[in-house]
């Protein structure tokens, strides 16, 4: 059943109100009718199964029929942070795009030493924007009942002021040789692991006093194997295995 994503406000009574461009989507691109059957969630955290009673060019209203409260989340246990340096355009929306679909909660696109993507203050709000209904579509077609975050870019100097709000923050590096992905994981069997960051460097790697810094800050600097992946890649498949080792399959 196709999920979509509302505000709290939008819910008067037994009725829920959609304007906007979900209308369109709604409307034109699933072509629903009068009658259909839309799960809708709120940033709350309620899930409502509803039945669409009205539809016109501007909004559509739905009947809520039954509404779920907090209703258990892929990875609610454990909330994963994906640090991933600017890459090209087109890279960095399927990195945002498939992060949303493993399950990521919050992604926070960073600047590194080496990042070819330069963003002034207005562009990055647009990079935002642009990103943010990535997660928006990416959430809906994957079926999870809330939206990830996605913050603006950061320097990577700067991240590491997010340092205690998290258990672990991993940054796998080519040059590291003898903490494995596989050594971390078994030094994290005995652990309470709930809060995890990843740090994703760009299409050039991450220079070496980046990962010095990394190192004094606490972070395990890890190797994923002996070929070089590109960022895309490494985050994605990074982020594969961290939510499968600590994750729901936990």
């Amino acid at each position: 059943m196709p999920r979509f994503f509302i505000n709290r406000e939008q819910v008067q009574g037994n009725k829920i109100y959609i304007t906007g461009s979900d209308v369109n989507h709604i409307k034109n691109v699933l072509r629903y009718r009068v009658g259909g059957i839309l799960s809708i969630c709120d940033d709350v955290q309620n899930e409502y199964t509803s039945e669409i009673e009205l539809i016109s060019n501007e909004r559509i209203v739905l009947r809520i029929l039954g509404m779920e409260t907090e209703k258990t989340n892929m990875n609610d246990n454990t909330h994963f942070t994906l640090f991933q340096s600017l890459i090209k355009s087109d890279k960095m929306d399927w990195v945002v795009q498939k992060s949303v679909e493993l399950g990521i909660n919050t992604i926070v696109p960073i600047i590194t030493d080496r990042t070819i993507i330069r963003l002034d203050e207005k562009t990055a709000e647009k990079k935002v924007i642009r990103w943010q209904k990535i997660v928006e579509g990416a959430a809906k077609q994957s079926g999870r009942n809330s939206i990830p975050d996605i913050k603006p870019p950061e320097k990577f100097e700067n991240i590491f002021k997010y340092n205690k709000k998290f258990d672990k923050i991993i940054l796998p590096y080519e040059n590291e040789e003898t903490n494995t992905i596989k050594v971390l994981f078994n030094k994290f069997k005995n652990e309470n692991i709930r809060k995890v960051g990843i740090i994703i460097g760009p299409e050039g790697g991450f220079a070496e006093q980046e990962v010095q810094v990394a190192r004094q800050a606490g972070c395990e600097v890890i190797s994923l194997g002996s070929n070089i992946l590109r960022s895309e890649t490494a985050a994605l498949f990074s982020l594969s295995i961290l939510l499968y080792e600590l994750g729901e399959n936990r």
